[in-house]
Formats: C-alpha cells, structure tokens, sequence
C-alpha cells in the first residue's frame, strides 16, 4: 500500500515539451493542397484561412524563448514539404537552411526537437497526380526525406514520418471532409497501403543516414464502445471500426502486413518491425452500432 506520505518524480530524463505543426502556425504556405481548399471554401470552420498563421516563418524565435522561460527541454515541429521541394525537380535551399536555424535556435535553448516530415499537407504539385493513391508516392516521399535527412539530420535524432496516417485517410479519402475530399473505399485502401510503404521507405532511409536515429509515427487511438450494449451487432460493429481504424496500421508496421477481414493479406515485407517508436494522441471515445 502507498502511503499518504510518498513523493514521486519524475526520471531527469523524462522530456516536458510542447508541439506544432507547419501549416497551423508557419503561415503563407501558398503551394500545399490545404491552401488550395482554403481559398474553395466550404470545407474549414467559418471558411477561415491559414495566412500568416502564428508567423513562425519569420518569428519562430519568440515562441522558442517563451519554451525555455517554461523549462521545457524538447518541442515536437513540423517542416513543409511544399516548401522544401515546391515542384518535382525542384528544391529550396533557402526554406532548408530556414529550418536548420530553427532547428539550431531550439538547441542553443537546450530544447531537443522532434521533426514530424509529414503533417496532413501535401505539395499541389502530388495533389495534381493523384497525391497518396498514386503508386509513385512512395517514393516521392523517400526523395524528399532523403533531402531532408542529408540536410538536417546532424541537429535531429527524433524523427516523425507521418502524422496520424489514419486520419487523414478517413477524413480525406472516406468523408471527404479534407483533401482530397474522397469518399471511397478503394481511394481509401490505396492510400493507406502507399503511405504504410513511404514510411517503410522513409524509416530505412533515415536509419541508412543516420543509424543512431529514432524513427517512428503519431497515431490517432480511439476508444470504440458499442451503442446499445445489449444488441450484439453493435459489438460487432465497434471491434470492425476498432480493428480498421487502431490496429491496420500498426500490423503494417510491425508485421509487414495488411489485414482487415478474416486471413487474407497484403504483404509488406520492407515495412515490418519499422517502428523504433510510437507516440499515442487520445483525444475521444466514440459508440457506434448498426440503426
């Protein structure tokens, strides 16, 4: 039994930090696909727009000082790929050597960054072939990591491929409440076995320039708890939205394979056991049932 008493603590290694993302706070990223619908209108809260967001572009700095006047010790940020690479055969060494500021400013700070290379947004020059359906994608993001490593990896051993992979599915490919405002099933399945690949690509890339990396993703849990507990096709429904939207990702990343029904499966042998981490956002629970 504890006692009343006791005091507990925190290691000194446990990391307090904060988080972004590059779109929410960099501002002007006038070459991704969520610019693009921002200007459409109809699919963001009161039609609003990114714009300046928090001008992280340009003053990043301010919010650093105020993570170090807190005493944290590591931040969790975001680099835009349509920045970094603004066409296929194109990249931007200026928007590069503005991150290994931001990267280098952090550290000065004692503040460890995590990189997240994916966070939602794709560069509309993907978005025009197809995005994460198309079969390129792949390695279209192993290229752009690559760069990305080459460039930053001497001030990052915490990287994030891609954030919460399963939502942007759902909320892109089977609502279309996101781009590339998709409801389809088979758009869904497709994107979700290119992106399982590019992170497997991504993971092995990172781990060939830097071994001592850690690697992984963010991904989205959802408690699923069935509507009316007394009817059994309720149950049955929450374990199949638990098991497509908790538990398909995962096997890709650790066995290698993709299975949603019965034994059937994809096999995915490059992407097995490619997870060195994995951070866990909660945010809700949800009933669900047949009606």
């Amino acid at each position: 039994m504890t006692k009343a008493n006791e005091s507990f603590e925190f290691p000194p290694t446990f990391r307090w930090g904060t988080a972004t993302s590059a779109h929410q706070v960099e501002g002007q990223h006038t070459n991704n696909d969520w610019w693009a619908i921002e200007q459409v209108g109809g699919y963001v809260y009161e039609d609003q727009r990114a714009g300046d967001a928090c001008d992280w572009w340009r003053n990043a700095e301010s919010d650093f000082d105020r993570m170090a006047a807190m005493h944290l010790n590591t931040h969790r940020l975001s680099i835009e790929w349509s920045r970094i690479q603004p066409q296929p055969d194109k990249w931007s060494e200026a928007a590069l050597l503005r991150y290994r500021e931001m990267l280098e400013m952090l550290r000065d700070r004692g503040i460890e960054p995590m990189v997240t290379l994916h966070h939602f947004t794709n560069p509309l020059w993907m978005a025009v072939l197809g995005g994460w359906e198309n079969e390129n994608s792949p390695r279209w993001f192993e290229t752009y990591v690559r760069k990305a490593i080459s460039t930053l990896g001497d001030l990052v051993n915490l990287w994030c491929t891609i954030n919460e992979p399963m939502v942007l599915l759902g909320q892109g490919y089977l609502l279309g409440n996101w781009p590339p405002n998709q409801r389809s099933i088979t758009s869904a399945y497709q994107a979700g076995l290119n992106m399982a690949k590019a992170h497997a690509a991504a993971y092995h890339a990172i781990h060939e320039i830097n071994p001592n990396a850690q690697v992984g993703l963010a991904k989205h849990m959802v408690v699923w708890s069935p509507q009316r507990v007394w009817i059994p096709t309720d149950h049955l429904v929450a374990r199949l939205v638990n098991r497509i939207t908790n538990h398909v990702i995962l096997e890709a990343l650790t066995k290698g394979q993709v299975r949603i029904f019965g034994r059937r499966s994809v096999k995915l042998e490059n992407a097995t056991n490619t997870l060195d981490w994995l951070g866990i956002n909660y945010y809700q629970r949800y009933r669900v049932g047949m009606k």
